[in-house]
C-alpha cells in the first residue's frame, strides 16, 4: 500500500514538472519577443534619427578657458517684483522723469516703478490674447532692445526682434518705423533675429542681428548650430540707408557703448567673449576681443553707474555642461532632432550671475546666485545707482537688488 503511494506523489509530481514546462517555454519565449521588438524600435528610432534631415549645420565651437568659482550668493538678496505680471522682461531705458521702461515676452512694453507696472504699448498685430508663446511671437512681436533717444529722453527706441526698430513718442504716442525687416535695400542679408542697438548723440543706431538663418524663435537651433551667422549693422539717420559693419559673428547679442562714444562692446554669445568696436581714434573701423574665456554666455551689456558696464550672464559654465557640448556637434545634432534643448536648458543646474567691468575690461564684481535659488538667465542690468533692477529673457519677474544689501559695496 505504501509503495503505491509513493508512486502515486511521484507521478503526480512528475506530472506537475510536464505541465509547467510549456509555461515556462511559453514565458520565456514572450519575453524574447518583447526582447527583440524594443531592439527593433531602438533601431527603427536610431535609423529615424540618422535619416532625418537637421535644421543645423553645426560645428565645434572653440571656447576660451575660464577661471571662475562663485565666492557669493548676493543675487538671492533681490526682491522679486511682479511676479506673473512681467514675464521676460529683457532690456530697459528710463526717460526723463526716472520712469523706468521694459519689454515683456507678450509683445508689451510697460513703464514700471517700485510698486506699479503699465502697459505702455503693444507690438505685433491683435488679436492679443495669445501672446505670450514663443511660437506666437513673430505675430505679436518681441521687443528686446530698449534705448531713449540721447538728445530727448522721451523718445524711446525699440528693438522688435522680428520686425525691425520703431521710435515712440512717449509724450504724443507717435509710432515711427526706424528700420524694417520686411523691406530692406536690394542685396542686404536678411534681418531675421534683431537684439540690441546702440544709439549715438549724432542720432547713428549699431544693432546686432543675431543671426541671418534663424529667428528668435529659433534660438536654441543658432545656439546649437554654433556657426557665424550673425552680424552688426549700422543704421545712418542721414539718408536711413543700412550698412553691414560686421559679419561672421557668433550669436552677436547686447551692445553698449563707451561714454566718450570711441568704441562699442559687443557680446559673442556663442563664444563666451566680447568684442570691441572702434569708432574713433587710430583703429576706427577695426575690431578686437575685448574680453574672453567668460564664465558662461554673456546677454546684454548696460552702462554701470561706476563709468563701466554691466553684463547679464544668460548661462553659466560651472558645470561644464556647456564646454562639453561646444565640442560635440553630433550630440547638438541629435539633440535638436530630437526636440531636446529647450527642456535640456530648463532642466541643466543654473547659477544666476551678473558681472561689472570698466572701459579696460577689468573686472569690478561679480555677483551669483549658486544653484539660482532666486534668480537665473539674467538678460540685462539696469544700474538707478544704489539699487540695480534686473531682467531675464525667460523668468516671470524683474527684480530689484539693493547694493546696500551685498556683501561687496560698489566703490
Amino acid at each position: 500500500m505504501q509503495r503505491r503511494r509513493n508512486r502515486e506523489v511521484k507521478d503526480n509530481e512528475k506530472h506537475e514538472v510536464e505541465s509547467r514546462e510549456p509555461a515556462r517555454k511559453q514565458s520565456s519565449s514572450g519575453r524574447s519577443r518583447v526582447c527583440l521588438f524594443v531592439t527593433a524600435c531602438l533601431i527603427a528610432a536610431l535609423v529615424v534619427i540618422i535619416l532625418t534631415p537637421s535644421p543645423i549645420d553645426p560645428v565645434v565651437i572653440e571656447l576660451a578657458p575660464f577661471n571662475d568659482i562663485p565666492d557669493n550668493s548676493d543675487l538671492r538678496n533681490a526682491v522679486i517684483m511682479f511676479e506673473g505680471e512681467s514675464i521676460g522682461p529683457e532690456g530697459f531705458a528710463v526717460d526723463g522723469d526716472g520712469n523706468m521702461y521694459t519689454g515683456l515676452a507678450d509683445g508689451r512694453v510697460v513703464r514700471f516703478n517700485d510698486t506699479d507696472i503699465t502697459t505702455v504699448l503693444r507690438l505685433g498685430l491683435p488679436p492679443y490674447d495669445r501672446c505670450g508663446k514663443t511660437s506666437l511671437e513673430h505675430y505679436c512681436g518681441r521687443a528686446l532692445g530698449l534705448e531713449t533717444d540721447p538728445n530727448n529722453s522721451f523718445i524711446l527706441y525699440i528693438v522688435d526682434s522680428y520686425h525691425g526698430i520703431f521710435k515712440f513718442n512717449l509724450k504724443t504716442e507717435e509710432m515711427k518705423t526706424i528700420v524694417n525687416s520686411s523691406i530692406l535695400p536690394a542685396g542686404f542679408p536678411p534681418l531675421k533675429f534683431i537684439n540690441d542697438m546702440v544709439i549715438l548723440k549724432n542720432g547713428s543706431i549699431f544693432f546686432t542681428d543675431s543671426s541671418s538663418k534663424f529667428a528668435r524663435d529659433q534660438v536654441f537651433l543658432e545656439i546649437y548650430e554654433g556657426r557665424a551667422n550673425g552680424k552688426l549693422v549700422h543704421y545712418n539717420p542721414i539718408d536711413d540707408s543700412l550698412s553691414v559693419v560686421l559679419s561672421d559673428l557668433y550669436f552677436p547679442n547686447g551692445v553698449s557703448q563707451n561714454i566718450n562714444e570711441d568704441f562699442l562692446i559687443l557680446a559673442e554669445t556663442s563664444k563666451c567673449q566680447i568684442l570691441k568696436y572702434h569708432l574713433k581714434g587710430p583703429k576706427i573701423g577695426t575690431v578686437e576681443i575685448f574680453m574672453k574665456g567668460l564664465p558662461g554666455i554673456p546677454d546684454n551689456i548696460s552702462p554701470s553707474s561706476s563709468g563701466g558696464f554691466w553684463v547679464g550672464i544668460a548661462a553659466t559654465r560651472h558645470t561644464m555642461i556647456l564646454d562639453i557640448m561646444a565640442k560635440l556637434p553630433w550630440c547638438r545634432n541629435i539633440a535638436v532632432k530630437l526636440h531636446l534643448p529647450h527642456l535640456l536648458f530648463h532642466i541643466a543646474p543654473k547659477t544666476g550671475m551678473i558681472m561689472e567691468f570698466n572701459e579696460e575690461g577689468t573686472v569690478i564684481q561679480k555677483l551669483y546666485d549658486v544653484n539660482a535659488h532666486k534668480i537665473y538667465a539674467i538678460s540685462e542690468i539696469l544700474d538707478m545707482g544704489d539699487h540695480l533692477y534686473l531682467g531675464s529673457f525667460d523668468a516671470p519677474y524683474l527684480a530689484r537688488l539693493d547694493m546696500n544689501s551685498i556683501g561687496k559695496k560698489k566703490d
